[in-house]
Parts: C-alpha cells; sequence; structure tokens
C-alpha cells in the first residue's frame, strides 16, 4: 500500500479525487459486463447457482456489495441512461 502520510495537502486531495473519479468510470464498466454475464447466463454456465453466486465466490465481493451492483447491473441494461448518470 501506498504511503501518504507526507503527501502535501493538495496534493493528497487531488490525488483521492482522481481515484474516485476513476473508480466511478470503472464502476459503470464493471456493471455493463455484469449485466451481459446476466444476459448470457455465464455464471450458470460455468457452475454457479446464479449471477449473486458468481459474484460472491469468483469475484470475492461480499453479499451487499453484490446485491448492489447486481440491482444497478439489472437497472442500467434495462435503461441505458443510467450509465453516464452513474460515471
Amino acid at each position: 500500500m501506498e504511503d501518504c502520510s507526507r503527501m502535501p495537502d493538495d496534493e493528497l486531495l487531488r490525488s483521492l479525487k482522481a481515484l474516485v473519479k476513476d473508480e466511478r468510470r470503472n464502476l459503470v464498466r464493471i456493471l455493463s459486463r455484469l449485466a451481459e454475464v446476466d444476459r448470457r447466463g455465464l455464471a450458470l454456465k460455468r457452475g454457479f447457482h446464479s449471477l449473486f453466486d458468481y459474484s460472491v465466490r469468483a469475484l470475492r465481493y461480499s453479499e451487499p456489495e453484490t446485491a448492489r451492483r447486481i440491482h444497478a447491473a439489472r437497472a442500467a441494461a434495462s435503461y441505458p441512461l443510467l450509465y453516464p448518470m452513474l460515471s
């Protein structure tokens, strides 16, 4: 892990904002891929009981993280205008 204890305040805040922006961008990409995995039924084809099971066991998300991401992925798959709103 990066030691940021000596980072100047302004640099720390700038880097945090940049990381959050990247996190949001990656989250949208993750959601779109989850939706596609769901659409194709890939979790079932790979021997998992559900997309939820796949997300917990293969992607190592916690159960609450999994539920939120699957709900968001399915909503965005139905309403693609959500993707830019999320990013």
